[in-house]
Parts: structure tokens; sequence; C-alpha cells
């Protein structure tokens, strides 16, 4: 104890019992605002990052063997049209191995904010939630491994994608200025960015700037073939309708991918198609389908149904 401790003791001794009190409740008070003054940092908990229940999933292309050989060694990013499983093959992965998911849905209107976290006022407490970036860090710190599913991530502008720079290279980390800490990946933990995206040739879309490109593997993946679509509608859907009716319904999904029309059916489209026969009957089904396209697109699709399924009271508008 130095001399100005001892000056300080011996000043309160002399001061009577009740002002000594007063004085205690002074300095909890402004311990307490000091408190008040600090921020808190806040995450999904990690409980509700794990994937329960996905939907079906038939690794039609053989996915997951690979996801085996690269996943926490090499960032991966799956391109591709809508609607051919991209997400749901992460899902399944994650869902079978029991790893934790941080997902940020990506457009042009995310925001380098968006990624990183933000700031709230909870009464006299300033609170701030981390985003996709900082708690994929700290859940995979926090249990060993982790997947950062970036969905639409060339949706994201160019000057947001170099958020990402930092953590998909061998730094593995984030700087966080707003609460003057950094989230770096420990050496014993492993974390696992993949990244979907669709054709450039769907709005909201930016190219991916090189240097954020040249830190992914790209796997291009399309529409699966026949025989491969039919065992995900048979595995997803049941014996809901008949063998003769599915290869219909996948051979005009065929013919709108690669004709010219605004809209083409994914595999998506197609499960949904098949259930919705199987509760509403096939005439109205299909009348659902039109309403996907537009304009010209309409004539050209209403053609190819008749041809195809022989259906001859489909209309260009519902109701009509």
């Amino acid at each position: 104890m130095n001399n100005g401790e001892q000056h300080w003791i011996d000043w309160l001794s002399k001061i009577p019992e009740e002002q000594q009190a007063i004085l205690a409740n002074l300095l909890n008070v402004k311990k307490e605002s000091e408190k008040e003054d600090q921020v808190t940092v806040t995450r999904t908990p990690t409980r509700d990052l794990y994937i329960e229940n996905p939907p079906p999933y038939v690794d039609v292309f053989g996915f997951h063997a690979l996801y085996d050989r690269l996943s926490f060694e090499q960032n991966l990013l799956l391109k591709g049209p809508k609607g051919d499983g991209k997400t749901l093959s992460v899902f399944a992965y994650a869902s079978q191995k029991h790893i934790p998911v941080v997902v940020q849905e990506c457009s042009e209107d995310t925001k380098a904010f968006n990624l990183m976290g933000s700031q709230s006022m909870i009464g006299k407490k300033t609170i701030f939630t981390l985003g996709a970036l900082p708690t994929s860090i700290d859940v995979a710190n926090e249990v060993g491994l982790c997947i950062l599913l970036l969905e639409e991530i060339n949706a994201l502008t160019p000057q947001v994608q170099k958020q990402l720079n930092a953590l998909t290279d061998f730094r593995q980390m984030v700087s966080m200025p707003f609460i003057g800490k950094s989230y770096r990946l420990e050496p014993s933990a492993k974390l696992w960015v993949v990244g979907t995206m669709n054709p450039s040739t769907y709005g909201g879309a930016y190219d991916m700037n090189e240097d954020l490109k040249s830190r992914f593997e790209e796997l291009d993946i399309t529409y699966p073939e026949h025989a491969q679509e039919k065992g995900i509608l048979k595995a997803v859907c049941g014996s809901i309708i008949d063998d003769p009716l599915l290869d219909l319904i996948i051979r005009f999904a065929k013919e709108t991918r690669q004709q010219a029309t605004g809209y083409s059916l994914s595999t998506r489209d197609v499960v949904r198609l098949v259930k919705n026969i199987s509760m509403v009957g096939l005439d109205t089904a299909l009348q659902m389908v039109i309403c996907k396209f537009e304009g010209e697109d309409r004539d050209v699709v209403m053609k190819r149904m008749a041809s195809v399924f022989g259906q001859k009271n489909i209309k260009k508008y519902w109701g009509a």
C-alpha cells in the first residue's frame, strides 16, 4: 500500500458511518453507470444453427462425396440455375454431419453492416448483434466446425464483396472496429465458406470481383438428366402420380429450359407441379404453371402443354 492509499483510508475512517454509506452508494451508482456505457455483444445461439429435419435430398450429382474431400479445406462456389438443389445439398450434408450452418441471404441491398453486425439500444444498454461473418468464426471456435453459406453471393455489390476477402483467405478473420475487436479462427477450429449463385443473366446480379473469385473453387451445375430428375421426384413425392405422367412432366419441363422464354421450370417447380396435380388435378395444376409465364411466352408454353399433355382446357388467364 502506498502513501496515497493510506491517506484516503485514514480520511475515510474519520467520516461518520452515515456519510460513508452515502459515499459507497455514490460509488456503486458510478460503477453501474460505467457498465451501462459498455457494449454487450450478442449473436444467434449455436443450438439454433443446426439443420434439423431438412427436406428430402437426392444426391444425383454425387456432391456429398466431393464435399467430404473439399469441406473445410477449400471455399466452394456452387453455380447453377434456380431450384436445382444447391442450398439443399449443403443443408442435407450439414444435417448428416451435425455441423452448424450460418446463412447469409445476399442481395444488392446487403451492406457491410449486414455481414458484420449492427448496433441497437435496449433501455440504456447498447447491444451489438454479430452478423454472419463474425458469428461463423465464433461458432467454429466454440464447437470446432461451422459452415458459412452465402446465398446468391453475386448479388453483393463489388464494394461489399471486398468484406469477404480476409475471411476467405489465409487470414480467416474479420475486423470489428465498431466494438474494438477482431474475430479470428483458432488453429483447432475449421470454417467452410460456401457460396451459391444463379447465372449472371438473372436480375440483380453482379460479376464477382476477381480477388474474391480466386478464393473459391467453382462447380457449374445444370439441371439433372431425365432419369435423375425422375428419381428425385419419386423420392420426394412418392407414388402420388404414375410413371407415364411423370415422364411427360419432365419432358415438358426440359422444353421450357431449352426454349427462349423468360422463365424455365426448375426441379423445384417440377416437384411442386407433381404435388399440385395430386391435390387439384392436372388441368388446374397446369393452369397454375401458365401463370408463371408472361406475355408471348404464355402462348408458346400453352402450345407445348397441348402437345405434351394433350390438354385442351388450358386458358391464357386464370378464370378465363
